[in-house]
């Protein structure tokens, strides 16, 4: 009988990325390597990406990594991983195999193609990897052929999910095989892994409620000029939409993101959307078009840095008119509803009519009533629940235990805490793995922790206060010249000065309680350097929060000439 182990590196109480380990006997597999980026501003983080210590440790037992929908908080951290670590075989669909490979042609990875081993996955056909069976389905998301993974063990089938919904059209780019890979499950489930998405916070099925087609008609029919919609990158879903509207009422249509431009010409090519009689025109024709639709589409944090630089007319190739017409198709997100504010003011100001989509529409990942039917129809013995924050799973447990399923068979699990199942029962303890997040700035990647982010917070929000201090060795002193600098602080002139004399008079008293001592020993030593400077950055800390109620960050160095 198999022994099966399960925990994230990222994705739990967090929103992005996401990665889990499955360890089944001595094989390992991987479900995503993501990315998060901070909602809130914090100075110079450009994003956040799981502790790969644990997977360096165990390489040589990765069989594989497997991306059933690829979007960045499934796949932002690919690059850091491979070359921190080393490559692994990746397993995804054929949109996700040319999402990865489009990002690498813009460098936007930093990988050496001819290294990448891609495997693009054929739906319901199942695979062997080191004597283990592995059978994708489709399941219904914001990506086309998005998939699920159905991995066979000798007690039962775990089951991986991200992101779906119940779904029953006939469009093929979305198409849902759920109910041709439940008969192959059912009663024969050990583990159901799945993404929390709405579930706890839409009541009922998420169809339709996800379509846009009606909303969007509404609007753009009307509307005399051009149409700017934005909306995230991992929305392909709306995206396609707005292309059937263009070519619908004969509008030019236009994607403003080179990399979403060959995604949607990879799912033209896969005959996944008919772009017969589609005038699609490209991003250059922006200014010259009167009455287009142009998609503005990115990673979040991307997409609204875009936003703002065209609000402030600084975009290099769209200057808002009175005539057009924005329509923000974004899910409401804890954290950004400021920026969207912010980006709604500017385009008020340049007096464009506006529409907010967003709370109309719900983002393609399922509701109580998605996540029931799974569930009952999976009648999986142990759940966990991922990619979502701790209410979201206790929210999650509630609507799964009105549906009868039982508080033991719900499992929640922080990062690190390692899940342990043996011959199908689970075990009562749990072991933890100590993981340390790193962030990536300009300067690359660097650890994180409380006290850095903190620190960075306080140069984004008051500045940064630099004090150098002169000790003349030969002569066993401090000289009596001291150099400020003031970057970012938001002071004028006379507040300075007085805040400088004050800071001279503090400094001063700090040294001369140490200088008998380092005459004494005729050098100043590491121990007096740190105890003088972590002494100077509390006194001026403290006098700036009386004096300006501002608390910058204070760098104290000592220099030794």
């Amino acid at each position: 009988m198999a022994k099966i182990k399960f925990f994230a590196l990222g994705g739990q109480d967090e929103r992005g990325k996401n990665c889990y380990v499955l360890e089944i006997d001595n094989d390992v597999f991987i479900f995503n390597v993501g990315s998060l980026t901070p909602t809130t501003a914090v100075l110079g983080v450009k994003k956040i990406i799981p502790d790969f210590s644990w997977i360096q440790e165990n390489q040589a037992r990765v069989k594989g990594i497997f991306i059933g929908n690829a979007i960045t908080e499934n796949l932002g951290s690919l690059e850091f991983l491979f070359h921190t670590v080393g490559f692994f075989p990746i397993y995804t669909s054929s949109i996700g195999a040319s999402i990865i490979k489009s990002k690498i042609n813009e460098n936007k990875l930093n990988i050496a193609r001819d290294k990448l081993e891609i495997h693009e996955l054929k739906p319901l056909e199942t695979i062997e990897i080191s004597n283990h069976s592995i059978t994708p389905f489709k399941v219904s998301s914001s990506l086309p052929s998005s998939f699920g993974f159905a991995l066979n063990t000798d007690n039962g089938y775990i089951v991986f999910i991200d992101d779906f919904i119940v779904l029953n059209d006939k469009n093929i780019a979305f198409e849902n095989q759920l109910n041709q890979i439940i008969p192959k499950l059912s009663d024969n489930t050990l583990l159901l892994i799945t993404g929390v998405g709405l579930v706890g916070r839409n009541s009922g099925f998420t169809t339709p409620k996800h379509k846009s087609l009606e909303q969007l008609n509404r609007i753009i029919t009307p509307a005399k000029g051009r149409i700017f919609v934005a909306c995230y990158d991992s929305n392909a879903y709306s995206v396609m939409t707005l292309a059937q509207i263009a070519r619908m009422q004969n509008r030019p249509f236009i994607i403003y993101s080179q990399s979403f431009v060959h995604l949607f010409n990879t799912i033209v090519r896969q005959k996944l959307f008919n772009n017969t009689h589609l005038n699609t025109i490209s991003i250059e024709e922006i200014n010259n078009s009167t009455n287009s639709i142009v998609v503005l589409t990115s990673p979040p944090d991307k997409l609204y840095a875009k936003l703002f630089k065209i609000g402030m007319n600084e975009d290099e190739r769209i200057r808002y008119r009175k005539s057009d017409t924005f329509i923000f198709m974004t899910p409401k997100v804890a954290g950004y509803e400021e920026i969207e504010a912010q980006i709604l003011d500017d385009i008020a100001r340049n007096e464009v009519s506006y529409y907010n989509l967003g709370r109309e529409i719900l983002s393609i990942q399922a509701s109580d009533e998605d996540m029931k039917f799974l569930v009952s129809s999976l009648k999986p013995k142990y759940i966990i629940p991922t990619g979502g924050l701790y209410r979201d799973f206790i929210n999650f447990t509630m609507v799964l235990k009105q549906a009868g399923a039982e508080q033991n068979q719900i499992l929640i699990l922080f990062n690190g805490e390692v899940l342990t199942i043996e011959n199908k029962k689970l075990d009562s303890k749990k072991n933890e793995l100590k993981l340390n997040p790193k962030c990536v700035d300009s300067a690359g990647l660097q650890e994180i922790g409380a006290s850095i982010m903190f620190e960075r917070d306080q140069m984004s929000e008051s500045g940064v206060v630099i004090i150098i201090i002169y000790f003349d060795q030969k002569k066993s002193e401090f000289l009596n010249e001291i150099t400020y600098s003031f970057l970012g602080v938001s002071l004028d002139v006379p507040e300075k000065d007085k805040l400088k004399t004050k800071m001279e008079e503090l400094i001063k008293k700090q040294i001369n309680d140490i200088k008998d001592f380092t005459t004494i020993k005729k050098r100043i030593g590491k121990e007096i350097s740190k105890e003088l400077k972590v002494s100077i950055k509390r006194a001026v800390m403290n006098l700036f929060t009386k004096m300006t109620s501002k608390a910058p960050l204070i760098l104290s160095t000592i220099i030794s000439i």
